[in-house]
């Protein structure tokens, strides 16, 4: 199940900082896409379809981060202590996790484009119901599709530079295949839907200018959501192309890649699970202010009350004559 290099072992050191780094990773995934969700759903102004394709982008990110957790383990022993099974399952997961996230982005977009084409027949094509199917069977699909190219088609490969089960296939014309459709055909459709979008936004500015309308503030919020989506696709195709290119090169060559160069190009597609969650607080203000109460509620204000208060009673000093007794009026204060 594993391959044997020919660097030298790594020095104690080495092994502690690697240790120290995955488990930063880790922690970060899983606390950054909590917060995600726990924000997300938080937010009255989102879409129900929108909630959704986030939330389930956050939740995949989140499980990449859950089954990583052995990895802190397997990196201080430097081996992989947990057997072929769960190498196996592992990896699988993994993979889903990674095709499930793509397929997101590619649906978050998709929405985003029907919402600005199609407003009328938004809530119609992209109801509650139909995002939840959606996502539903193309979580199947994915688990199935990677069931079968695990336990029928893929060699069990450990790299010991991370650490790792992932699947590698047998055969550069399967490491080609992934390449294929998990990075070049969504970023193609994903390119054709910004480009629509941003013409569609541009000529949308145009006519507000010619009319002078005052929503053109409303455009640039637009715009705003629009590049916050576009960060996230260009950062998942920066973590992610480099290391299917260095399995594309492995499988070619047939030769184990360097340890150094290895771990950058998986240690870059892992850190890509908790980068959205910085994506939505920079460029989206609503998201930011969320955070900023959830965190204030939670983590800032430990020392605070949560028992019943008693309303404050304001009184009024300012002393009337109501009651007239004997020709000398009696003075009260009034309470409101």
């Amino acid at each position: 199940m594993g391959n044997n290099t020919d660097e030298e072992p790594l020095s104690p050191f080495l092994i502690a900082l690697r240790t120290c780094f995955v488990a930063i990773v880790v922690i970060m995934i899983i606390a950054g896409n909590a917060l995600s969700i726990a924000v997300t759903r938080s937010m009255p102004t989102l879409a129900d379809s929108t909630k959704l394709l986030m939330v389930s982008l956050a939740a995949y990110d989140m499980l990449t981060g859950v089954i990583s957790i052995p990895n802190v383990i397997a990196s201080a022993f430097n081996t992989w202590p947990f057997g072929k099974l769960y190498c196996s399952i592992n990896g699988t997961v993994d993979a889903t996790c990674c095709c499930m996230s793509i397929t997101l982005i590619v649906l978050m977009n998709a929405e985003r484009y029907i919402a600005v084409t199609m407003p009328f027949r938004f809530s119609t094509l992209c109801s509650k119901q139909r995002v939840i199917t959606v996502v539903l069977t193309a979580s199947i699909v994915s688990l199935a599709l990677q069931i079968c190219l695990t336990y029928f088609k893929e060699i069990k490969i450990q790299f010991e530079a991370v650490l790792v089960c992932d699947v590698g296939f047998n055969g550069t014309i399967y490491e080609i295949s992934v390449l294929f459709f998990l990075v070049i055909i969504p970023l193609v459709v994903l390119t054709y839907i910004y480009l629509k979008l941003i013409k569609l936004s541009q000529n949308h500015v145009v006519m507000l200018n010619k009319s002078k309308n005052v929503e053109n503030e409303n455009s640039f919020l637009e715009n705003k959501a629009l590049r916050a989506f576009l960060v996230v696709t260009i950062l998942f195709a920066i973590c992610w192309t480099p290391l299917r290119v260095v399995r594309i090169i492995a499988a070619i060559t047939g030769e184990t890649q360097p340890t150094w160069l290895t771990f950058t190009a998986k240690g870059f597609a892992v850190c890509n699970s908790f980068f959205n969650v910085f994506i939505y607080c920079f460029f989206n203000r609503s998201f930011r202010q969320a955070t900023t109460r959830l965190m204030a509620r939670y983590f800032l204000c430990p020392k605070a009350s949560v028992a019943p208060v008693t309303p404050l009673t304001i009184r009024d000093e300012t002393m009337k004559p109501i009651v007239r007794r004997k020709g000398k009026p009696t003075l009260i204060s009034v309470q409101l």
